[in-house]
């Protein structure tokens, strides 16, 4: 091969003229951001203005009656998993009725289940760009969980994908201790939800 003519002095190489790659810490950095403003912007939109007062008004009234009194599954008798009426109980006793708070608890929650999405589709070695875009598409292409706010939200999946990423590191490291992770995780999910976590149980053993 012929050899290439030097480059006049003060003139950038090529290699140095092309765009840096990000590292792999930075890229992570960046979608992480990205995702988690355009998600928490989404789900802000829901907080003053609700869309189903019908399942929100259960929960908070509920709520309601624990904090005259009632019982859990005797005066109360509208809340299957526990963990359904927690955030109304968490918004009723701060600011009553709540439901403000309440909203911004479950927001939380869905933001929350967008990263640890992304963060699962990365460990399966899903390309970057691929995993952001669902992360993306999993922040605003949701609206029926705003529907149907309270009963059916999958915003309580984050906890059995976060016991599957627990039991992954146990998989990678051998660390037997994050088999305790992964099955706290599946025992919060239980207390919001029966079905992911019953598939999740079946799925790991």
């Amino acid at each position: 091969r012929a050899a290439q003519p030097p480059l006049p002095a003060g003139e950038p190489s090529l290699r140095s003229s092309l765009p840096r790659r990000l590292s792999p810490a930075a890229v992570w950095t960046c979608h992480l951001a990205l995702l988690i403003a355009v998600s928490a912007l989404y789900e802000s939109q829901f907080i003053l203005r609700g869309l189903n007062v019908r399942d929100e008004g259960w929960p908070l009234y509920a709520a309601m009656q624990l904090h005259a009194g009632g019982k859990l599954y005797d005066e109360v008798l509208w809340v299957f998993p526990p963990g359904h009426v927690l955030p109304a109980w968490i918004g009723y006793a701060l600011d009553p009725p709540g439901l403000e708070i309440t909203r911004a608890i479950y927001a939380a929650f869905n933001v929350a289940l967008v990263v640890a999405m992304y963060a699962l589709a990365r460990r399966l070695a899903m390309p970057p760009t691929f995993a952001l875009l669902g992360g993306l598409l999993l922040a605003v292409a949701a609206p029926r969980t705003h529907m149907m706010h309270a009963v059916y939200g999958y915003r309580y999946l984050v906890f059995c994908v976060l016991a599957l990423l627990a039991f992954d590191r146990r998989l990678t490291s051998g660390d037997s201790r994050w088999m305790l992770a992964a099955g706290l995780s599946t025992g919060l999910s239980f207390f919001f939800r029966y079905d992911p976590p019953s598939g999740l149980v079946v799925g790991l053993a």
